[in-house]
């Protein structure tokens, strides 16, 4: 298992855990924005296996939610960003020169979408989420979540949803603010999972937007695992190495791992 260190941080959020992977001369440093109600490693800690798998890079995580007990407190957006454009910032300090990558997974990649762009060489979004996040939690839990509320899923993760949190993301469509990205000059890739249990239909209206690539994992699930966290991998490392160049390079086109 790959070492880390991690350092405790404070804002006005409270306290929360960012975790470092190095790498000695890295060729790049890979930034993770994780997803809603959960910690930095996200669903089969999935960014732990980008960890193991690019050793030539140093990864870079940070919990944008709180534990609060046994539930994951979901802080406003505002928190979310400001603790990964403070990781972009150390990134560039303690790596000059060294192209940075962010990879975001579900709810993190509306996080990902407004954060400060302009050192970034490529962003990876995997398993987005879509729509409105806001009326979504609304449809699913009454008008009264707009107060907050607390969630068991169906995996067992507790998870809460301050008024503040909900605040924040109402007014938000998401395919919005990706058209937006696909506007600026940092490309950006998208793969979907084929058989998204979490992700509604609201992910087929992606696939209309002009990213610099769109990949569909045939099968996956919303947490890749197994075989079609292999198939991701297997279609990213060509992405990564050819992003290093200043960002060009890529054709776009609509493509299916198989």
């Amino acid at each position: 298992m790959r070492k880390s260190s991690i350092a405790n941080r404070h804002d006005s959020a409270g306290d929360y855990e960012e975790e470092i992977f190095e790498s000695d001369k890295p060729e790049r440093v890979i930034i993770g924005v994780h997803g809603g109600g959960v910690r930095r490693w996200d669903g089969e800690k999935f960014f732990y296996a980008i960890a193991e798998h690019y050793t030539d890079s140093a990864i870079m995580l940070v919990d944008q939610n709180q534990q609060s007990g046994e539930f994951i407190k979901n802080n406003p957006l505002s928190i979310a960003i400001e603790r990964i454009n403070n990781l972009v910032t150390e990134a560039k300090k303690n790596h000059p020169g060294v192209p940075i990558i962010i990879i975001a997974h579900s709810f993190g990649c509306g996080v990902a979408s407004m954060v400060n762009l302009n050192d970034i060489q490529s962003l990876v979004l995997v398993t987005p989420t879509a729509g409105s996040s806001y009326q979504s939690y609304i449809e699913r839990h009454g008008k009264e979540a707009e107060n907050g509320l607390q969630v068991t899923t169906s995996d067992g993760l507790k998870k809460e949803y301050t008024a503040a949190f909900m605040q924040s993301i109402k007014g938000i469509t998401w395919e919005d603010t990706y058209t937006k990205l696909t506007k600026g000059s940092v490309p950006v890739y998208v793969f979907e999972a084929g058989s998204d249990e979490i992700i509604g239909p609201e992910r087929y209206v992606l696939r209309d937007i002009p990213f610099k690539e769109y990949l569909i994992l045939d099968g996956a699930p919303h947490n890749l695992s197994g075989k079609y966290l292999d198939d991701f991998f297997a279609k990213l490392d060509p992405l990564l190495h050819l992003a290093i160049p200043v960002k060009a390079g890529i054709k776009s086109k609509k493509s299916s791992i198989v």
